[in-house]
């Protein structure tokens, strides 16, 4: 068990090392790019729906938010019927940014996979999935 938990955290480096790699020549974090993918994906968000997507704490989502936003790549508006509600959406700069580095990074994961069969992936998916359950 030892070599599969550890050839899974050396996997997951690697891949993270890749992606912060990948993001450093567009000047994104991680953090701030995957926010970016949820926006780019299902729109206007609140801050907490946007936490769950990217499995982090709203309050550090705020900071990540902020940079977003000094950047020019996302707004917040308030919510009209919940004050306590922020809602976050793309700005015409990060949806020009998302149309350009969105396919190739798309392309870049698959180019990451191609040595992976169907079967394979499914195999992982169900396996990593039940490791997932039985962290919560």
């Amino acid at each position: 068990m030892n070599e599969v938990f550890v050839s899974i955290l050396k996997t997951s480096k690697a891949i993270q090392d890749f992606l912060k790699q990948y993001l450093r020549e567009y000047g994104l974090s991680t953090t701030e790019f995957a926010v970016l993918e949820v926006l780019y994906e299902h729109g206007k968000q609140t801050v907490h729906q946007i936490a769950g997507n990217v499995y982090l704490a709203t309050g550090s989502m705020t900071y990540v938010i902020d940079k977003l936003v000094e950047k020019g790549y996302v707004m917040r508006s308030d919510c009209k019927e919940d004050r306590r509600v922020v809602h976050v959406e793309m700005a015409t700069e990060g949806q020009r940014l998302m149309n350009d580095l969105y396919p190739s990074y798309k392309n870049a994961i698959d180019v990451l996979f191609e040595e992976v069969t169907e079967s394979e992936m499914n195999s992982t998916i169900s396996a990593l999935g039940k490791i997932e359950l039985k962290t919560k």
